[in-house]
């Protein structure tokens, strides 16, 4: 409640390890949860083999509407999701599979992307990447009606027109069915993990992570709405 009281609690799961990653109100008044399971029991209605995609979909008492897992037979795990506009859901993170729920894979790890219906359906599903590590944590719908899908990317080939020689913030703009519009990537010869985006109140990205040599730093860019830096600063 207001004051920090717990009003009801809920533990979801199987006799495996599931993990939530993220979580949302939905517009009709829902609760959405993602993230990641490797159960075939208990509330997971089934698995494609090692860790899928877990969706719950959970009423204002936390009582569980429907549950979905999507992925294939390798890994599969989510990390973000929003609600767009069309009241729809995109869900994100990476995979490591080719086959069962997921359409195609471009080496190692790719970013998943799937958008959703209201009832859990697949309305689409494209994956993202390069011929090494690509894993997506973060995405938005931006003001203009497009989404931005943000996370770190070891490769320089495939999706991905760059690397500045370690793991970089890769960002990518999609259109309202999963294409491309425009790709950047970030970084320098050190490593660069992104964990957070959003849109700001002038139009603008901010992305956020943090960077590694021999020691952590935050690392922070801002970002014009074709992926130019504005300016970016570490702490």
């Amino acid at each position: 409640d207001g004051n920090g009281g717990i009003v009801w609690s809920q533990n979801y799961g199987g006799s495996n390890d599931d993990q939530a990653m993220s979580v949302i109100e939905t517009s009709n008044g829902h609760y959405l949860i993602a993230g990641i399971s490797d159960s075939n029991d208990g509330d997971v209605g089934g698995n494609n083999g090692n860790d899928d995609y877990w969706v719950l979909k959970l009423d204002e008492n936390g009582d569980i509407v429907w549950e979905q897992n999507y992925g294939g037979s390798s890994a599969d795990r989510s990390f973000s999701l929003i609600e767009t506009a069309d009241g729809h859901y995109l869900i994100t993170g990476f995979s490591q599979s080719d086959d069962g729920d997921v359409g195609g894979n471009n080496g190692w790890a790719d970013y998943w992307l799937l958008k959703l219906d209201e009832n859990g359906d697949i309305v689409w599903e494209q994956n993202y990447g390069g011929s090494s590590s690509d894993q997506a944590s973060s995405l938005i719908e931006t003001s203009d009606g497009y989404y931005l899908l943000a996370g770190s990317s070891l490769s320089d080939d495939g999706d991905v027109g760059g690397n500045n020689g370690n793991e970089d913030y890769w960002l990518l703009k999609l259109d309202e069915n999963g294409d491309i519009v425009w790709e950047q990537n970030y970084g320098d010869f050190i490593q660069n993990h992104l964990n957070s985006l959003i849109e700001t109140s002038d139009g603008h990205y901010l992305l956020a992570g943090f960077t590694f040599l021999d020691h952590t730093d935050s690392r922070i860019l801002k970002l014009n709405e074709n992926g130019g830096i504005v300016w970016e600063q570490t702490y």
